[in-house]
């Protein structure tokens, strides 16, 4: 498995420079200021491309921009409506001309208006370190009391609704208006960003719209990327819902293994896949992370491999979890590394191709340690030192289940 790491642009402020000091093997990056539906033209991906290759790897090799994290995608294609079929058609060009310059290993994020999500960006840990959390009642407060959603209270208990009401009435205005901004208007690093306004007016269009529904928009459109991607040698990784529950009565399609079962089911392409956050299918304790990947080994195109830690269960609104160390919390990412580590012998075993047998990694929201705390500007889960720190970690760890193979191998011979 090879280490990768996502780089927001040029406003990251990480240095493309530095990036091979991380012992990043290959970048994670996309056109993320351009709006979802505009067209990537062949001049702007190959800006983005020599400006990624002017910079060197782990190895001291060229940086290679392989791999296209952060794409937005219209809310038409989503809620199949307006100009869905031309966005589509735009999507599809774009993958084919990112295709053509080397950029093969595409990652899409399918949630509806709220991306991945946290309620508190800089929690801080006995450590003195901080780290993303999610607490569930805060949540619930935003979608009962603070948005005020249309019949919420449906989806909720009497105790549940209680508990929200009382957090609701203990908050401050201060925090009823970070609520709101973090949760409406999206996370840095994410892909769904807009105002308040238009998030309100987005939120009414998708409750109306049922699961089964959803679905089909959304499997429609994988169709049709992963044709492209067939043609030009691509693969696609879909990322899981974060948290894989329902937040704010809205779909949620990407939960579970039968969510994937049934993806894999409707779009059989070779090209289609998961990539495996295990973070995000591993917030919810139902999920059983090790089986999970066994079951999907042979569709991993991509992992996003971290932990966290459950801190509270809250019936239907879902549970409360704070990211960990990587080495730390509640999944067990030594039995998921080793799951991949051994699909990616098995592959090269069937011959397939480097770029077909390779499942590269990067570490995921790391917490801000050291230096990070003092910066003036960082992402929420992606400081430097935080993810170099965790990248360390994952490498280290899957250097030793490959150690540990070749030992169990020659053991084999030698008996």
């Amino acid at each position: 498995m090879i280490a990768s790491w996502r780089w927001f642009g040029p406003s990251d402020p990480m240095p493309l420079s530095r990036i091979g000091q991380t012992g990043a093997m290959m970048l994670e990056t996309s056109l993320a200021e351009l709006p979802a539906g505009a067209v990537w033209t062949e001049a702007a991906i190959r800006e983005r491309r020599e400006l990624v290759e002017a910079c060197c790897n782990a190895n001291g090799e060229t940086l290679r921009w392989e791999v296209l994290g952060g794409i937005p995608i219209h809310n038409d294609i989503k809620l199949g409506r307006g100009d869905r079929t031309n966005y589509i058609d735009i999507m599809s060009e774009n993958m084919r001309r990112l295709c053509g310059q080397g950029v093969r290993r595409i990652l899409i994020n399918l949630m509806p208006l709220i991306d991945w999500v946290r309620t508190d960006l800089a929690q801080r840990l006995p450590t003195g370190a901080t780290s993303v959390c999610y607490d569930a009642i805060d949540v619930t407060a935003f979608d009962l009391f603070i948005i005020a959603r249309p019949n919420a209270e449906r989806d909720y208990s009497p105790g549940i609704i209680d508990a929200a009401r009382d957090r609701f009435a203990q908050m401050s205005q201060a925090r009823r208006d970070h609520l709101l901004n973090t949760l409406a208007t999206g996370l840095p690093g994410g892909d769904s960003h807009q105002d308040v306004s238009e998030f309100k007016y987005l939120l009414s269009d998708y409750n109306a719209l049922d699961v089964t529904h959803y679905r089909q928009n959304i499997f429609d459109f994988i169709g049709a990327i992963c044709r492209v991607l067939e043609e030009e040698g691509g693969v696609l990784g879909v990322h899981p819902d974060d948290p894989p529950w329902q937040i704010c009565g809205l779909p949620r399609i990407m939960a579970s293994l039968d969510d994937y079962q049934a993806l894999f089911k409707a779009v059989p392409s070779p090209a289609n896949g998961i990539l495996l956050c295990s973070g995000a299918l591993g917030a919810s304790p139902k999920n059983d992370l090790p089986a999970i990947a066994r079951a999907l080994k042979g569709r991993v195109h991509y992992a996003h491999l971290r932990t966290v830690r459950q801190t509270g269960s809250h019936a239907e609104a879902g549970w409360s979890f704070e990211e960990s160390e990587h080495l730390s919390g509640d999944i067990d990412l030594y039995d998921i590394a080793t799951t991949l580590v051994d699909e990616e012998h098995q592959r090269r075993a069937n011959g397939s191709d480097p770029f077909h047998a390779t499942i590269p990694f990067r570490a995921d929201h790391g917490q801000h340690i050291l230096d990070d705390l003092d910066a003036a500007e960082t992402n929420p889960g992606y400081a430097p030192v935080g993810m170099t720190k965790a990248t360390a970690e994952l490498r280290g760890m899957i250097y030793a289940i490959e150690r540990n193979r070749e030992r169990l191998q020659a053991a084999v011979h030698a008996d």
